[in-house]
C-alpha cells in the first residue's frame, strides 16, 4: 500500500515540474488578498472585459522598467485602485521574495509569469 502511495505521489510530483514553490504561511496568506482584491476589483470594473485582458492590463501597470513585477509597482497598482488598506506593504515584499528574488535595485520583484499565475488564482 506504502509503494502505490509513493508512486501516486511520485507522478503527481512529476506533472508539477521543477517550477513547484512552496510558500510561507504569510505568503500564502498574502497571495490569497491579492487574489481576493483583484477579483473584486475585476468583478466591479472590467464586467464587460474578458478576464485574460484584465489580468494583462494589470500586470503591464504593475511591471517595473527591467521586465518585472516589483512589489512598490504592485502597492502603487493597489494604492490606485483603492484597496491599499486591504494588503501591507510587507505582505506584497513577502510574496514577491517568495515567488521571485530581489531585483538589482534590492526591491523585491517577481516574473510577470508569477504574477499572472497569481490573477488566473493558479498558486
Amino acid at each position: 500500500m506504502l509503494a502505490i502511495k509513493s508512486i501516486t505521489a511520485a507522478k503527481a510530483m512529476s506533472k508539477l515540474g521543477p517550477q513547484l514553490r512552496c510558500l510561507s504561511t504569510h505568503g500564502d496568506i498574502a497571495v490569497h488578498k491579492l487574489q481576493d482584491i483583484f477579483e473584486q476589483y475585476r468583478i466591479e470594473n472590467y464586467a464587460q472585459e474578458t478576464p485574460s485582458r484584465f489580468r494583462k492590463e494589470i500586470c503591464q501597470a504593475a511591471t517595473s522598467r527591467d521586465g518585472q513585477v516589483a512589489s512598490d509597482g504592485l502597492f502603487r497598482v493597489i494604492h490606485n485602485i483603492g484597496a491599499s488598506d486591504r494588503v501591507t506593504m510587507e505582505e506584497l515584499e513577502t510574496v514577491c521574495e517568495e515567488l521571485g528574488d530581489t531585483s538589482p535595485n534590492h526591491t523585491p520583484a517577481m516574473p510577470v509569469d508569477k504574477m499572472m499565475e497569481i490573477l488566473q488564482n493558479k498558486i
